[in-house]
């Protein structure tokens, strides 16, 4: 409580936990810290709402992942899905019950990644740039041992459907984010075997 009162969002994300934890810690980063639109931001990150912009448009004159810089924000993301993601070692985490400690994997990496996409799309469309420098981190950390978990909670988040936007439209968060099908097609094939586990 004194957190909030304080403003310091990102406090009280860490004295929270859990998978509404890791919610308020992605909106503190897409809203900059202005408390006064985490609300909206949360609405965003679990998928209840499409229509809202947290940053200006990005314009770049190239689309090569070499002109994809990052930010700050960027960096705490790639954190939380480190540590949230690629870190699950239990099937138990799936589908987990929100508590201190205690985040769903799946559930984080569509948090995490609606979080990169509210700082890199443009009014229109993700900047290409981003979504290919985003693949190679993804692709790079999956292909290590012992990811198959992380593997299916981001199959899961990237290819399943089961969120729907403002205009009762399904949407494919792999689609949104511009990611390859030849990247889609490896994970599916390499997540197979703990998609069955998990489910």
């Amino acid at each position: 409580k004194q957190c909030a009162l304080m403003g310091n969002i990102g406090a009280a994300a860490y004295l929270i936990g859990g998978n509404d934890g890791i919610i308020l810690k992605c909106a503190n980063i897409i809203t900059y810290g202005d408390a006064s639109r985490i609300q909206e931001a949360e609405e965003y990150l679990v998928g209840r709402r499409d229509d809202v912009y947290f940053t200006k448009k990005i314009v770049n004159r190239k689309s090569s992942a070499d002109d994809f810089l990052l930010t700050e924000g960027h960096c705490e993301i790639l954190r939380y899905l480190d540590k949230c993601v690629f870190n699950a070692r239990k099937y138990g985490e799936f589908l987990s019950v929100s508590t201190r400690g205690n985040i769903d994997p799946a559930f984080a990496s569509r948090v995490c990644l609606r979080a990169w996409l509210s700082l890199c799309r443009s009014e229109k469309a993700p900047h290409s740039a981003s979504g290919q420098w985003l693949e190679n981190w993804l692709e790079e950390n999956m292909q290590k041992d012992g990811k198959v978990l992380a593997r299916a909670a981001l199959t899961h988040c990237l290819l399943w459907t089961e969120i729907r936007n403002i205009n009762n439209e399904k949407t494919v968060l792999a689609e949104s984010l511009g990611l390859s099908s030849r990247f889609l097609v490896m994970i599916a094939k390499k997540a197979s075997h703990g998609l069955l586990s998990v489910v």
